[in-house]
């Protein structure tokens, strides 16, 4: 009897168990990943940078945690408020006072430091140079000197309800320009007139 012939046998494809290598920043499906959102920048910091850029904000972002502006929990003053509110007279009054307060440590400093070093150098030319440094400090604390003027008058106009206003032409100084330097007493506008005419005067 004749053997019936072997089938060859047909192996059906075995299945990989290997998985599939997914290229970085794919999903299985194909689609790429969304991107990781930027990590929002500190609110008062962003405020403040905006508003010296002379951009406008909303209310809600000059408040941030405490710790930032000048008391009332970060509270920075913002173009969308009234302007030179009451609170916003606070938080200038708080900055200036601290400006003076520190002025005032710096000169103590400065005179401490003269009396105790000028004391304890018993050679000549050490003396000496050491009296050049000094006078660097003076003219330093003249500057100070003169920016203590500008502050007992940023203080008294916030008593007489004129702070924040230009003295040449009454328009407001501005928060942004406040926010820079505390103790301005004149518009950008004003001021740039001022210094033109100051350098035509010393042509």
């Amino acid at each position: 009897m004749k053997t019936p012939a072997k089938r060859r046998a047909v192996s059906a494809p075995q299945k990989s168990r290997s998985r599939a290598v997914i290229p970085s920043g794919k999903s299985p499906a194909g689609a790429a990943h969304p991107a990781r959102p930027a990590r929002p920048a500190h609110p008062a910091k962003a405020a403040t940078a905006a508003m010296a850029e002379g951009k406008k904000i909303p209310s809600g972002q000059a408040t941030a945690a405490a710790g930032e502006g000048e008391g009332g929990g970060g509270y920075v003053p913002s173009e969308n408020e009234k302007y030179m509110s009451k609170r916003q007279l606070q938080f200038f009054r708080r900055r200036i006072e601290r400006m003076r307060e520190e002025i005032e440590r710096g000169v103590e400093r400065t005179v401490a430091n003269m009396q105790e070093e000028a004391s304890a150098i018993p050679d000549d030319n050490d003396r000496a140079s050491k009296e050049s440094e000094f006078a660097v400090e003076l003219r330093e604390r003249d500057r100070d000197r003169r920016l203590l003027g500008k502050i007992s008058r940023a203080l008294a106009a916030i008593e007489d309800g004129s702070f924040g206003y230009c003295e040449e032409c009454g328009d407001p100084v501005g928060v942004a320009r406040l926010l820079a330097r505390p103790v301005a007493s004149l518009c950008i506008e004003c001021k740039d007139l001022q210094e033109r005419l100051e350098q035509n005067r010393t042509r």
